[in-house]
């Protein structure tokens, strides 16, 4: 038998130690081999079963419950990563049928290192961590608590130690992984007991990635290996990815809506109106109650402006621009006097725009005297916008183009009365096409 003494459980992994390792690993392997008849990993169970006879005597871990050391075996909650290949397998299951998942392999060759699961272990690493944690050795902490939570998973336990570990690097300035490990735990326990602290300090990093961007900004495609509170690219980026992750994992939460706003403004001071206006329309639709909604009123409105690309492109943005007008003239009737009438006078701009635009096509069908078309444009002209300066020119122009014919003469006029197109045979009285069809084939 090879052995390998060690002076301490937390020294480091020398030499000898990892051919130690990979003896015992070989040892365990071949012992599978022996067993006859079961496949590599056939006496796998065997050796759980010896391991669990040499136990020792319970002791109660940080939730009261009893506490068993196991070293070799697999005894983790949620999953028994137990031996695929047992006695009573099936003699018809094929080999690869009866060979462990990549999942089994790994956990085997864990425990049989002495690095699988372990309660004992892991509820002493998290007392440990919390020890370091109210001393603010906050580093150390988080190595405890990554320890306690990969020792002993799916469990209250490893639910605690990954949120302890999330606030031992938030505390020690490291955000990146700090966040990097709340998103795992928000998706892996999405109603965890912890998800009020949680968003509170994804906000509070999203919020300064945001801000030391803008302060301090590095260029996108220039790697942070300076400053470990910033991610390694786009800072700001992954600031706006934090934001998300909050209010979809507390949409009803107080800082849900914080985070969609401030969302959507970072997008508007960056002159990206399409995204802007997306934030600012999930706001006043999803939270109401918000004390942002008058915030994204307005800014939806000079955003929804901001998308509008001139009279020559299509004209929605400013429909729904006149509609948040009107929403807020009606939502916010006691409104200071000078936020009216800049409303008001906003409205008349989107009415001009608008009427601009129309009179606009109605000139391009004009020019190719396409009047019919050209008179329909001045139509809505004076329907839609008729309290602008082009309602009176689309006006004019209706009278100058009365008489006018509705499209141009052709060209090839002479060509078309040359080859008259065949007049269609009559149908029957009072009858329709189905009818005609019946009457010329009655069968």
């Amino acid at each position: 038998m090879v052995t390998c003494n060690r002076q301490s459980p937390h020294a480091p992994l020398c030499g000898a130690t990892v051919v130690c390792a990979a003896l015992a690993l070989a040892a365990v392997l071949c012992a599978g081999c022996k067993s006859g008849g079961q496949g590599l990993f056939g006496s796998w169970n065997k050796g759980v079963a010896q391991t669990e006879e040499q136990v020792a005597a319970p002791v109660l871990d940080r939730y009261g419950n009893p506490v068993r050391d196991n070293l070799a075996g697999y005894d983790a909650p949620g999953e028994a990563l137990t031996g695929a290949n047992t006695a009573d397998d099936d003699e018809d299951k094929s080999f690869f049928q009866r060979l462990p998942s990549p999942k089994q392999t790994y956990g085997k060759m864990k425990s049989a290192v002495g690095l699988g699961p372990d309660r004992r272990i892991a509820d002493a690493a998290y007392h440990e961590g919390e020890r370091l944690f109210r001393e603010k050795r906050y580093d150390a902490a988080a190595k405890q608590f990554k320890r306690a939570h990969k020792r002993w998973p799916d469990s209250p336990l490893e639910e605690d130690a990954m949120f302890m570990r999330g606030e031992s690097l938030f505390f020690a300035d490291h955000y990146d992984d700090a966040s990097d490990v709340f998103v795992n735990l928000m998706k892996k326990y999405e109603n965890s007991r912890h998800l009020d602290k949680v968003v509170k300090r994804q906000f509070a990093i999203a919020r300064y990635w945001v801000e030391v961007q803008r302060v301090k900004p590095i260029p996108l495609l220039v790697p942070n290996i300076w400053d470990e509170t910033r991610p390694w690219f786009d800072t700001a980026g992954n600031g706006l990815a934090v934001y998300e992750s909050v209010w979809l994992n507390d949409p009803t939460g107080p800082l849900a809506d914080d985070a969609v706003i401030a969302t959507a403004n970072e997008h508007f001071v960056h002159d990206r109106f399409e995204d802007a206006d997306q934030y600012y329309t999930q706001l006043r639709r999803d939270y109401p109650k918000s004390e942002h909604q008058w915030a994204a009123h307005l800014l939806g409105l000079r955003a929804k402006l901001g998308k509008y690309q001139g009279p020559r492109y299509d004209d929605t943005p400013l429909k729904e621009a006149q509609d948040i007008v009107e929403q807020t003239l009606v939502q916010y009737p006691e409104m200071p006097a000078d936020e009216r009438e800049r409303l008001l006078r906003t409205r008349q701009t989107i009415l001009a725009q608008r009427g601009e635009r129309l009179w606009n096509m109605g000139e391009h069908y004009a020019k190719g005297k396409y009047y019919r078309a050209a008179k329909y444009y001045y139509a809505q002209v004076l329907e839609e916008t008729p309290d602008t300066r082009f309602a009176e020119m689309a006006r004019q122009r209706l009278g100058e183009f009365q008489t006018e014919p509705d499209v141009p003469t052709s060209k090839f006029q002479w060509l078309v009365d040359a080859f008259p197109e065949p007049k269609p045979k009559g149908l029957p009285d009072g009858s329709d096409t189905g009818t005609a069809r019946l009457a010329r084939n009655p069968r």
